[in-house]
């Protein structure tokens, strides 16, 4: 049994991260809600909205999640400096990832209008192709919003200054919802766009909080004291190659990850309509959730981070351990939720009997790999912060693209078992993936914590 002043200790740590961790847990849920609000007004326009919408979300949000990784390399970095006391080297730093966002920003923009091409691919119906491209590019206009956005971001996050954070994923999500019905619905003299309305709403919402976060950092004492725009300068594009030594993997693991669900939701088009709109429920609802685990990873980064800058690597290791149970025990609520009322979590999105029903079965399977999703988006999070980020990468791709794409392939359409089929290939993937990085940290944590103390 540990002792009293280990469970103290555990205690102390705890609650320091759950006090980061709650706003960013806040401030990610405003920014998926702002996809589940697309998904949720979509859905009362009809099915075939519905349907457009998630088929639009599945091959856009992928794209996102790859430049937010990227972006999210800027959190370990400073998290570094800030440990090792080097508060001046912050400004110059994140001056330079300001204009690599932009650069970011505009090939966002250019993947985002190659839409209509990648849903040509598929064998789906013309309307619904052409109404689910619309969407992914208006929402493509609020590409270099959203990578200016990220970058401070995640700066906030490595200094430990996580309010803002919170206040602007509130503030997309309050903007993005009348913006969506401007254009969803036609108001204010503009024509209704319907389903595609909702991607430029999205943008919209997008630019506010790039805005928000700039105003943030006048409005914070300790960020306003770095004068970071006093530290602009011209792009230096020599200076980008840390962030993205660093971020570019963890933009692909990522990716990887968003990926498989995209292109399962893809495949679930070749089952009909319904199983992509029941698809996107489950998914949607899923990765509401998955928010709570990934607000204690990103946490736990910043902690890690910290005490690795300091060259505390005994610390660092327990620090990581405690964000991966605090992961386990957020999750209990929404495991119940889905597990025992799963009928009632589909009902919040769509009325219509099919897809409810079919929404509902993958509900309850979703238990079970969100279980392995918060274990190992923790354990990606805790490596982040000792700026490990190739091998998660490699994981990753074994894990979702070489085990969980082709398991799904077999069961969902070799094994005839449909749409359930494709969904147990997610928890293969995750589970294999949890068990791998759960590994790589153990392994990494325990090689630095034995030279610090053999240093002592």
């Amino acid at each position: 049994m540990p002792s009293r002043s280990g469970w103290q200790k555990w205690r102390r740590e705890a609650g320091a991260c759950l006090r980061l961790a709650l706003p960013l847990i806040l401030g990610q849920l405003g920014l998926v809600g702002m996809e589940a609000a697309d998904v949720v007004m979509a859905g009362h326009l009809g099915g075939l909205a519905l349907a457009a919408v998630g088929l639009g979300v599945s091959l856009a949000v992928p794209i996102m999640l790859l430049f937010m990784g990227i972006c999210m390399a800027v959190s370990p970095m400073v998290a570094f400096h800030v440990g090792a006391r080097e508060q001046h080297r912050i400004a110059p730093y994140v001056a330079q990832t300001l204009w690599l966002a932009l650069a970011l920003g505009v090939l966002w923009w250019l993947l985002y209008q190659a839409a209509p091409w990648l849903l040509g691919l598929l064998d789906i119906a013309p309307q619904l192709s052409h109404t689910a491209a619309g969407y992914v590019k208006a929402m493509a206009w609020g590409a270099p919003g959203a990578c200016l956005m990220f970058m401070l971001r995640f700066m906030f996050e490595g200094m430990g200054r996580t309010g803002p954070v919170m206040l602007i994923g509130l503030l997309g999500l309050l903007a993005n919802i009348p913006a969506n019905y401007v254009f969803m619905y036609g108001a204010l003299g503009l024509p209704a766009l319907g389903a595609v309305g909702a991607g430029y709403g999205t943008a919209v919402a997008l630019w506010l909080m790039a805005a928000g976060m700039i105003a943030c950092v006048y409005g914070v004492p300790q960020v306003r004291a770095l004068r970071l725009f006093a530290a602009l300068g011209w792009p230096q594009p020599r200076a980008w190659l840390s962030t993205l030594r660093l971020g570019l993997p963890v933009g692909v693991t990522i990716f990887l990850e968003a990926g498989l669900f995209g292109v399962l939701g893809l495949l679930m088009a070749l089952f009909g309509g319904t199983a992509v709109a029941a698809y996107q429920v489950a998914a949607n609802f899923s990765g509401v959730t998955v928010m709570l685990p990934l607000g204690i990873a990103l946490a736990t980064t910043a902690r890690v981070g910290q005490a690795a800058g300091a060259r505390h690597m005994v610390e660092a290791r327990f620090r990581g351990f405690v964000g991966v149970v605090l992961s386990m025990l957020i999750m209990i609520v929404p495991l119940i939720m889905m597990g025992v009322f799963p009928h009632w979590v589909a009902g919040l999105y769509t009325t219509e009997p099919d897809i409810l029903a079919l929404a509902a079965s993958l509900l309850q399977l979703a238990v079970l790999f969100q279980l392995f999703d918060g274990l190992q988006v923790s354990a990606a999070g805790a490596l982040r912060g000792y700026k490990d980020t190739r091998v998660p990468m490699l994981i990753t791709l074994l894990a979702y693209w070489l085990v969980g794409l082709p398991l799904g392939w077999w069961l969902g359409f070799s094994r005839h078992g449909g749409p359930l089929g494709l969904w147990w290939a997610l928890i293969v993937g995750l589970g294999v993936a949890a068990i791998l990085l759960i590994w790589r940290y153990q392994r990494v944590t325990a090689r630095a914590a034995l030279a610090e103390l053999q240093l002592a």
